[in-house]
């Protein structure tokens, strides 16, 4: 839906509520004329049951009726939030001041005096009718400007190839739980994966099958970690770093070998590796807790390291920085 799109009205409902039948008579043909449809109710509380079941666009009030008076079926109405953003046009006699004011007070939007005049009443009934529609679409419009708003924050922070986190995003997790650390004194791990001979890979089978085995390795470290607070991320090329929140050295290096496992066991065919028949990763692992003076680009450049002896020592393994 467009702003400026035609506001359509045929068809609108509106209900008509007056303890005179000769008033709803009245008023019923006025609207009729202009292609509403037109249901009535003699008293308030009538008036409640029919705009809960039926939800008319827009409701024309009698003030004086026996029992429950306009006024105060108004009031019930606007406190009630399935009826409260139905506009409510008064129609009465009492024109003095204080009760126009008091139908203000109550909810009401309009008033029509009695007697009725028919142009005053269609000129009346369409402007509220044309404003509600509006702000209809104006509350619809702003609805998908929010889902376009959240494609365009999490397009902002997602890799477009794996849907991992991008590296950005990752930052951003990462001084946030670096925050919760140094305040609460825990532990924080950081894991960093590097597929092993991708170069190689890429080479032999093409870069579309190297995508997809990205996306394979991807999914499969994604599903390893089971703790809602961690999260991983797609580096760079074939690189990925995970952090690992309240995570002391021990679980970090089990979650890392079963990393290595889950990736091993996807039996990705890899005729260019050295170490194995299969894609396989290198793991860094490093611990800390952290402090004023140590960042957490010290433990990302610790966990690098690690990698680079992971690497060294063999591949398809994982190398621990001890914390």
């Amino acid at each position: 839906m467009v702003a400026n799109q035609t506001v359509s009205l045929s068809d609108s409902k509106i209900l008509v509520v007056d303890d005179t039948p000769a008033n709803i008579d009245i008023l019923a043909s006025i609207l009729e004329a202009d292609g509403y449809a037109v249901s009535f109710a003699t008293s308030g509380e009538k008036a409640i049951q029919l705009t809960l079941l039926g939800k008319p666009a827009l409701i024309l009030l009698d003030v004086m009726m026996p029992g429950m008076n306009g006024f105060e079926t108004c009031r019930q109405l606007k406190a009630n939030p399935e009826t409260a953003d139905i506009p409510v046009i008064f129609v009465t006699a009492k024109t003095q001041a204080k009760d126009i004011a008091t139908a203000f007070e109550a909810g009401g939007v309009d008033y029509i005096s009695k007697p009725v005049r028919q142009e005053e009443v269609s000129a009346r009934v369409r402007t509220h009718l044309e404003l509600r529609a509006l702000i209809h679409q104006r509350d619809e419009l702003i609805s998908q400007l929010k889902g376009h708003n959240e494609e365009i924050r999490l397009i902002a922070r997602q890799d477009p190839l794996t849907k991992l986190a991008n590296r950005r995003y990752f930052s951003e997790v990462l001084d946030k739980e670096w925050a919760n650390a140094l305040r609460d004194a825990s532990k924080i791990s950081i894991i960093m994966f590097d597929i092993d001979f991708f170069k190689f890979y890429n080479d032999l089978y093409g870069h579309q099958e190297g995508d997809r085995c990205i996306e394979k390795v991807a999914r499969t470290l994604e599903s390893s970690i089971k703790n809602k607070s961690s999260l991983v991320a797609r580096y760079g090329g074939e690189e990925f770093i995970a952090i690992l929140p309240s995570t002391d050295e021990a679980n970090a290096i089990l979650v890392a070998k079963e990393m290595c496992g889950y990736v091993e066991a996807l039996q990705i065919l890899h005729g260019e590796s050295a170490v194995a028949k299969v894609v396989t990763i290198s793991v860094g692992v490093a611990t800390c807790i952290p402090t004023q003076d140590y960042v957490s680009d010290s433990l990302i450049k610790s966990a690098d390291n690690a990698l680079y002896q992971a690497k060294k020592a063999g591949r398809n393994q994982v190398y621990i920085v001890p914390d």
